[in-house]
């Protein structure tokens, strides 16, 4: 079962997956995120580091994503894909190559929302399976719960430019 953010307002939960720079607030693997250009309203390229656990490589990736919100405002999907060649690879860093994903955020009950995430990635390197199985099962697991941790204590509040973005 998924987290809850029970008390979060759908637009605070959309506008802090859009905000690249609180990404390492709720990824416990990302060291860094930011935007490297806005694409569109509704677009925009990414860029992730993630500081992975010795004796493994860290990895980035550049992500370009793409989201909507449903004409009755009660769902936004944000699609990511990774793209190559628009930034220089990073000495000591394993440049993802081959990654998708999505983010849903649906309205709840009353205030609440519900968020899902569903993400296929090739690593780019070897990783021991030990640490493939704990990212791919407990590393969505975490995320969710920090962002509802983040949301329901309001630590996350993006602040009145992304709330004004956001549907």
């Amino acid at each position: 079962p998924s987290p809850q953010a029970h008390d979060a307002a759908f637009e605070d939960a959309f506008a802090l997956l859009l905000d690249a720079s609180q990404r390492p607030r709720w990824d416990e693997l990302c060291a860094e995120a930011s935007i490297v250009r806005r694409v569109s309203e509704t677009e925009d390229v990414a860029y992730i580091h993630n500081d992975l656990p010795w004796p493994v490589s860290d990895r980035d990736m550049v992500l370009r994503r793409g989201w909507s919100v449903d004409a009755d405002r009660s769902r936004a999907p944000i699609h990511a894909s990774v793209m190559d060649g628009v930034l220089p690879e990073i000495a000591g860093r394993v440049r993802v190559t081959h990654a998708d994903g999505v983010w849903t955020i649906e309205r709840g009950d009353a205030a609440g929302v519900h968020i899902t995430t569903e993400i296929h990635a090739d690593p780019g390197g070897p990783v021991p399976d030990w640490l493939m199985n704990a990212l791919s099962v407990q590393g969505p697991y975490k995320a969710l719960r920090n962002i509802r941790h983040l949301l329901e204590s309001r630590e996350g509040d993006p602040g009145p430019e992304l709330r004004r973005a956001a549907p």
